[in-house]
């Protein structure tokens, strides 16, 4: 009985402390660079909940809900906006977007769909597919071109 009781608390202490580590490459706010705060409170002075990522060693992404819409915000480390993706409703993306996806990938079930608004390469579309083990992360133009199709692996 004595094992059993000390198994389960271990059990418990492994578990809370795996869920109170921040997910991978999550950053604090204070540990941004001056100018990456500067530049996001000026455009957005009354976000809430902003969670901050540092996937790439000189780019902040920041994930934040505007008018109930999930938003993705990435600046490089001296706070200039270098694209900006927002997550949209199947019925949101553009004629020729979606005979591309019910054409080239009509076998994939689509389980994200973002617009992507980046400030050298312009406006593009990106989701995620999959069908059954392949998962694939997949870029579209406006006018229905595939600009990459990337592999999830996991």
């Amino acid at each position: 009985m004595k094992y059993k009781l000390f198994f389960l608390f271990f059990v418990a202490i492994i578990s809370t402390y795996g869920y109170s580590q921040p997910p991978k490459n999550m950053i604090s706010r204070n540990r941004l660079p001056q100018l990456v705060k500067e530049s996001f409170d000026a455009k957005y002075p009354d976000a809430m909940r902003a969670s901050w990522k540092n996937e790439n060693p000189n780019e902040f992404e920041v994930e934040l809900v505007l008018e109930n819409v999930t938003n993705w915000i990435t600046y490089n480390e001296f706070g200039v906006v270098l694209f900006t993706k927002k997550a949209l409703k199947e019925e949101e993306l553009p004629e020729l977007v979606k005979q591309t996806l019910q054409g080239a990938f009509k076998d994939f079930k689509v389980s994200s769909r973002k617009k992507v608004e980046h400030t050298t390469k312009g406006e593009s579309y990106e989701m995620a597919i999959n069908r059954q083990i392949e998962k694939y992360i997949v870029s579209i133009d406006p006018n229905g071109n595939i600009l990459s199709k990337t592999a999830v692996l996991e």
